[in-house]
């Protein structure tokens, strides 16, 4: 999913994914193969993997790259979190959000809800302009 967020603290939008990783522990699923049957396991503390960079003055389509690899990089299933966020600043007072989320671990409609459970926990808004899975 990418989204352009405006009016964000990013320290406190790192704590508040943070935050909804540890409150979640549906999103600390990892799955193994046993005996040829799938295993699903949960770990008890998990770090979202976040990149926070200055993108300010980058090409469009240096960030449609950047998220095309995200979503090539796939995930090693064994190892939780299945999802990474990317919080690219573009502008002053605007990022950019790449966040990369294996199918298994969030369906369609929860992939929806997630963002919006980190919005109590800052003043920034989704610019409406620029949804993109």
């Amino acid at each position: 999913m990418r989204v352009d967020v405006d009016g964000i603290d990013p320290s406190r939008f790192v704590a508040a994914w943070q935050a909804v990783l540890a409150r979640h522990d549906s999103l600390h699923c990892g799955f193994l193969h046993r005996e040829a049957s799938p295993l699903q396991w949960v770990a008890r503390d998990v770090a979202l993997p976040m990149i926070v960079e200055d993108w300010a003055g980058r090409d469009a389509s240096d960030i449609d790259a950047f998220a095309a690899s995200q979503r090539a990089q796939g995930f090693d299933l064994r190892q939780p979190p299945l999802m990474r966020v990317a919080l690219l600043r573009t502008g002053p007072d605007r990022h950019h959000l790449v966040w990369t989320v294996h199918h298994l671990l969030l369906d369609g409609w929860s992939t929806a809800q997630c963002p919006w459970a980190c919005w109590p926990s800052g003043p920034w808004k989704w610019s409406s302009r620029c949804w993109r899975s």
